[in-house]
């Protein structure tokens, strides 16, 4: 899901040259998608990558990440460690009405260093169920 048509176009474009067929994109706010891509994939095992923007995640985004069965594995890019805390508090946390599902659980993270010479790193994080 990206705001971007531009971006979802050449998505597909790199999926189509690359041979991948599993891959799904959308056009559009996540905190208003959210709840058709978690119904089209339904119980079935799949891998979620999300690269929100500096605030975080949507607490719609949130929940329906944690209510979806089939997600297993969980890919959480952060370009603020405030906001990652935040959300991974939420999403590694018990389960309770407003975040149901079983929680993840961090995995690894790496630093990434996109912008040498300033303070500024992205943070990589795997979490699993």
């Amino acid at each position: 899901v990206e705001l971007s048509a531009d971006a979802v176009q050449d998505a597909r474009k790199n999926a189509e040259a690359n041979g991948v067929d599993n891959a799904e994109f959308r056009c559009g706010k996540a905190e208003d998608l959210m709840d058709q891509v978690i119904s089209s994939v339904g119980k079935s095992k799949c891998i979620a990558i999300v690269d929100p923007p500096r605030a975080g995640l949507h607490i719609n985004v949130l929940s329906a990440l944690r209510g979806c069965g089939g997600l297993q594995h969980l890919i959480y890019v952060s370009c603020n460690p405030t906001s990652w805390v935040q959300d991974a508090e939420r999403l590694c946390r018990p389960s309770s009405k407003r975040y149901p599902g079983k929680p993840f659980r961090p995995v690894r993270a790496v630093p990434v260093d996109l912008f040498p010479h300033t303070d500024h790193c992205e943070l990589v994080v795997e979490m699993m169920r």
